[in-house]
């Protein structure tokens, strides 16, 4: 009796091991506190469920200085500067030539390399690489043995600046002028691994960057994966008056005594299915929506409406079964990150 006990608890671990195998899991990424769900079908196919759609992203200056005139890189000795200089581009007191040099100082003269990573980065092979790892340790099998998602895609990035009160790029203001540079953060190397590296030669918003005064914001939209999407041709009150429409008039659109004349008969329940969608005000229905519904509700064989359907299956004949992939909208903040 023991021994069928054992064998019966044992029994009872697998199945359970193995069901608990199967299913959703998640895994945490530094960039977010929502983690990544995907899940493991019973052939070891990975299908990813969610994504995080609220990250932080990171950014930092890998170049040594602002300029030969800034040594020592960005640090807050030189940012008061480049403040001091903002102030000089506006101070009415000084002459137009004086203060053009001091807008140029900050806004023209010396670049700084920004490395921006948005942490966006679902489609790259070393996030595959630790959601396979983690397959194989739920699995206890090698990662060979999975199929992985690869649909993950960004179609689309904006971004926004927001500037506090204080920010230095707030004295000569004027914006607009360093957005051509700004836009150069979208380009097709961020599209495609979420990080890119961008030359800037603002030292205000460089400094306003740094002190955290002005923050980077991005929205970026995409798709993933497949899910099942269930639509109809006409809503459940549409289709019902369409049908009981020809119904009524069912013996007055065809000619009893020409039992075998299939063709003509087809042509006018195009003519009487066109008139009754037309009293619901579907005048305008795509051709190949009223193809579709003509369809389902003609009989092929004798060309006539088919008369035994009720409102229940009507309607399940306007569905329209299809796959379409998750959409996929995420945004991100930048933080300085030395």
């Amino acid at each position: 009796m023991k021994i069928l006990n054992k064998f019966f608890l044992l029994k009872i671990v697998f199945i359970n091991s193995f069901a608990n195998a199967q299913g959703n899991y998640q895994i945490n990424i530094p960039e977010s506190r929502e983690p990544v769900t995907f899940s493991i079908d019973n052939y070891n196919a990975i299908s990813f469920i969610s994504y995080p759609k609220n990250l932080t992203g990171n950014f930092n200056f890998s170049n040594a200085s602002l300029g030969n005139f800034y040594p020592g890189g960005v640090n807050s000795s030189n940012c008061a500067t480049v403040e001091s200089r903002a102030r000089n581009a506006v101070n009415p007191m000084f002459p137009d030539s004086m203060r053009i040099e001091q807008k140029n100082m900050v806004r023209k003269y010396g670049t700084v390399l920004i490395n921006l990573n948005s942490g966006v980065s679902f489609g790259l092979s070393t996030f595959r690489r630790k959601v396979l790892d983690k397959a194989a340790e739920i699995m206890h099998t090698d990662i060979s043995k999975f199929d992985i998602d690869n649909s993950f895609q960004i179609d689309k990035v904006t971004y926004s600046i927001e500037y506090d009160r204080n920010a230095i790029t707030n004295i000569i203001d004027s914006k607009d002028e360093i957005k051509p540079q700004t836009d150069k953060f979208l380009n097709q190397l961020f599209f495609m691994n979420g990080y890119t590296s961008t030359e800037i030669a603002a030292s205000d918003l460089i400094c306003d960057l740094f002190s955290g005064k002005a923050k980077i914001k991005m929205v970026f939209s995409g798709k993933y994966g497949k899910q099942s999407f269930t639509s109809y041709l006409l809503e459940r009150n549409e289709i019902e008056a369409v049908y009981q429409n020809m119904l009524l008039h069912n013996n007055d659109y065809y000619d009893p005594s020409l039992y075998n004349a299939k063709n003509k008969n087809l042509v006018l329940s195009g003519i009487y299915l066109k008139e009754s969608l037309d009293k619901i005000n579907k005048f305008d229905l795509d051709k190949k929506i009223f193809l579709s519904i003509y369809e389902q509700i003609v009989s092929q064989e004798t060309g006539k409406l088919i008369l035994n359907l009720d409102s229940q299956t009507l309607y399940k004949k306007m569905e329209v079964q299809d796959n379409k992939p998750y959409s996929y909208l995420g945004n991100v903040t930048f933080d300085y990150k030395p």
